[in-house]
């Protein structure tokens, strides 16, 4: 058995998560998915880990806040 290998040649082997990993999926224009593509190539790196190298980086993840009820838009319908 040959362990520490990546499983695609040419790409780098991810670091450990201690095995806790979730289902993220999500449907994007063919010519997006090609762009995911050439990214992750280009970094070595699978498509998983680009979008995790991705969020990583967007600042913005990490600053949203839900608005409260009260700071809901109120669009004048009455329920």
């Amino acid at each position: 058995m040959i362990c520490g290998m990546a499983a695609i040649a040419g790409r780098r082997r991810r670091a450990s998560t201690g095995g806790v990993h979730v289902l993220l999926q999500g449907r994007v224009d063919p010519a997006i998915k090609e762009r995911a593509d050439r990214g992750a190539a280009a970094r070595g790196v699978s498509i998983a880990r680009y979008l995790e190298i991705l969020i990583e980086g967007d600042d913005l993840a990490d600053a949203y806040v839900e608005p409260d009820a009260c700071e809901q838009l109120d669009l004048g319908i009455g329920a």
